[in-house]
């Protein structure tokens, strides 16, 4: 029965997803010498970051069991990663407050989910949250504090997939298929564009620093964040549409990604450090794409799962005597 029950293109959505965010990073040593590559690494962060996001708040209606399990499931293992990442990189002062790398993710997440209780209560909240997206955009203090920025500026999609359901994804795909494909060559024509005449810079995407950092005026950088909004929607729809819903050979990969999403930013430094770019597209390219599915292979192996929930569940039964113990 839980064969039958079990909805096959959110696992494969995000095998996607996780693929196209290894291969995202692995492309970042290699963009600075092609426009090829770099035309694909800003269409790859046109969408993928917002529509996982979106899966995460699709997968977050239970919003009490959400603010429960923040601390056990998100808040520990935030601590212990970026810990373990401020050593790798030789930082021992361990700013944890600030998110290293893609950490900042685990962080975000940890904050919507153990304040969406509090968030749904507020009316408009879906439209409140865009505003607030723009607004925080002004803010060139405090943006990678407690991942701030990226926190206001990613909240729109969380709270979308949060609102979305069975009915929203099935008028999704019940439009033709070719109006997706169409759509997204088109957007990829337009990322290869806009990176090949340096329209707009792709650190933009990251939606981790201030309009002014790219030297945007505010009436600037709200319309630029605002289009990106849109073009995220627009394409996350195409590839929602375009995903299979049926069980495949990867799919079971799409059931455990948040390993490889930890795991893949140490596997990426030990590769930067050994392996030199060819400073060739195409070989790069190729590097790239066995090294993202291998990755994303090897890190949803079942031993890595296992080593996992051993250690947290030691590190979350430790911290629940501390706590009956003070209480």
């Amino acid at each position: 029965m839980e064969e039958k029950k079990r909805n096959y293109l959110f696992d494969n959505l995000k095998v996607l997803l996780i693929f196209l965010v290894v291969t995202g990073h692995l492309l970042e040593n290699y963009i600075d010498n092609s426009t090829v590559l770099r035309g694909i690494y800003f269409f790859i962060f046109m969408f993928h970051m917002p529509l996982f996001v979106y899966v995460s708040g699709y997968f977050s209606k239970n919003a009490k069991k959400c603010r429960k399990n923040a601390i056990k499931d998100l808040l520990i293992p935030f601590i212990f990663f970026n810990i373990i990442w401020y050593v790798s990189i030789g930082n021992f002062k361990f700013p944890i407050y600030y998110a290293g790398w893609t950490l900042w993710y685990l962080l975000s997440l940890f904050i919507w989910r153990f304040f969406l209780v509090d968030i749904i209560r507020v009316k408009w909240i879906l439209g409140l949250t865009i505003i607030l997206g723009l607004i925080v955009g002004f803010d060139d203090k405090y943006v990678y504090l407690l991942s701030f920025t990226r926190t206001f500026s990613f909240l729109p999609f969380f709270l979308l997939g949060y609102y979305s359901n069975d009915s929203t994804i099935n008028k999704i795909k019940s439009f033709p298929k070719i109006v997706s494909i169409l759509g997204l060559i088109s957007i990829s024509v337009f990322a290869f564009v806009v990176t090949n005449y340096n329209i707009i810079n792709f650190r933009f995407l990251y939606m981790s620093e201030s309009y002014k950092s790219f030297g945007l005026g505010i009436g600037q950088g709200m319309l630029l964040r605002s289009l990106f909004y849109i073009f995220a929607i627009i394409v996350s729809i195409f590839i929602i549409n375009l995903v299979s819903s049926k069980k495949l050979k990867l799919s079971k990969v799409g059931a455990n990604t948040l390993i490889i999403y930890l795991g893949h930013i140490y596997v990426i430094r030990l590769i930067d450090t050994l392996v030199p770019t060819m400073n060739s597209t195409i070989p790069d390219l190729c590097i790239i794409i066995v090294y993202s599915i291998l990755i994303c292979i090897i890190l949803s192996l079942p031993i890595f799962y296992k080593v996992y929930d051993y250690v947290f569940g030691k590190i979350n039964y430790c911290r629940q005597i501390i706590s009956n113990d003070i209480i």
